[in-house]
């Protein structure tokens, strides 16, 4: 649906550049600063900052103080403009009609899914850059977290523990 890693990077991104903004700093910043500060793929951050672009969520300037800039305050960005460029509009109702379901299971789960889906828009695009940020503490870590060690013989194989 929405979470991907696509999203992911495109929001690391946009914090980056949005504590700029914040900061009120004039120079703009590459995409190859983005890779490194979140860790990320150079081709992906670029990538990523090409469709943010494009979707007028950024602007890109050349020179010495070029690079990526936001093109609106965080507080008039919503996180839906920011799934949309970087996925395009999700529907994951489509898959649905190809499969030859029961007439009434059919339909009770498309209008179950597109009310899950409307819900999660709604959701997405009622928080902004900065609500989302500040929900963050204001300020996202530039360290990369390192993934956990690979559990010894003596402790066995656990299920993940999720905050």
């Amino acid at each position: 649906m929405f979470q991907n890693k696509a999203c992911a990077y495109a929001l690391l991104a946009m914090s980056e550049l949005a504590q700029r903004h914040e900061h009120g700093e004039a120079s703009g910043l590459q995409a190859s600063e983005i890779a490194t500060t979140r860790g990320m793929p150079l081709a992906y951050a670029a990538k990523i900052m090409t469709r943010l672009a494009r979707s007028n969520l950024l602007r890109s300037d050349r020179g010495p103080r070029g690079g990526f800039r936001l093109t609106r305050d965080p507080e008039q960005i919503s996180l839906l403009e920011i799934v949309e460029a970087v996925n395009g509009q999700t529907d994951l109702i489509e898959g649905f009609a190809a499969l030859e379901l029961p007439a009434a299971f059919g339909t009770q789960l498309q209008r179950t899914f597109e009310q899950a889906v409307a819900a999660a828009r709604r959701r997405l695009e009622s928080t902004t850059l900065a609500g989302f940020l500040a929900g963050c503490g204001d300020r996202v870590p530039a360290e990369v977290p390192v993934p956990p060690a690979e559990p010894s013989a003596s402790e066995g194989l656990r299920p993940p523990q999720y905050a």
